[in-house]
């Protein structure tokens, strides 16, 4: 992964809107986890808000895998992700 300059942060709507794709399964686990290691990789990531920094932080291990089942996360955990951001 570059630690060139990100793009500028995404807004909570941006991030909400990849989390939906996450669920729908219209994006790829491996896909929402290199979306976010853009800023999450960073030297200056430019993320100020806190609430879109812990989606993006939750993203990054969209595709971590677990020792007893293929994923460590699961839909239940992207919905929870989500109702955090919007609770945010």
């Amino acid at each position: 992964m570059s630690m060139d300059a990100p793009p500028p942060a995404p807004s909570r709507a941006e991030v909400e809107a990849r989390l939906r794709e996450l669920i729908s399964g219209e994006l790829g686990r491996d896909e929402a986890t290199a979306w976010a290691m853009h800023w999450i990789a960073a030297a200056t990531p430019g993320v100020d808000d806190p609430v879109v920094w812990r989606a993006l932080d939750n993203l990054a291990g969209a595709d971590a895998v677990s020792t007893d089942r293929q994923f460590l996360f699961e839909e239940v955990d992207f919905r929870a992700w989500l109702e955090e951001l919007r609770d945010g």
